[in-house]
């Protein structure tokens, strides 16, 4: 399954979350590159399995788009910036929900600071 997991901007426009955040791209791009590094692991709902995620899946591609990357790949201008990813989901449930379109996208998990910013 392929889809953004998280997108910055959108026809050059900043995107506010449902919590009300916006992430600069250098941050999606930070974190991307960790959990490619430490985990790669793809869960199910923020569900739990003890004390680590359930692992429902598992990352097979990550691509973050950043104004450089898609400059030199001579991609639109105007692209959405964000995360791109893909996961093989292996677990039959998890996959049974993706393939009735009940996934329809994907979740961060993780945590970060926050930081009072005025977007321009």
């Amino acid at each position: 399954v392929f889809g953004y997991c998280s997108v910055t901007k959108v026809n050059g426009e900043d995107v506010v979350d449902k919590q009300d955040d916006h992430i600069d791209i250098e941050e999606v791009e930070k974190a991307a590159y960790k959990y490619v590094m430490n985990s790669r692991k793809g869960g199910d709902m923020h569900r739990r399995d003890g004390d680590q995620p359930f692992h429902a899946s598992d990352m097979i591609e990550s691509m973050v788009f950043t104004p450089e990357k898609i400059e030199k790949m001579g991609l639109p201008a105007d692209m959405n910036l964000g995360w791109w990813v893909g996961f093989q989901v292996h677990d039959e449930d998890t996959w049974k929900e993706v393939k009735s379109g009940k996934r329809q996208g994907f979740s961060i998990h993780g945590k970060g600071s926050r930081v009072e910013k005025v977007l321009t």
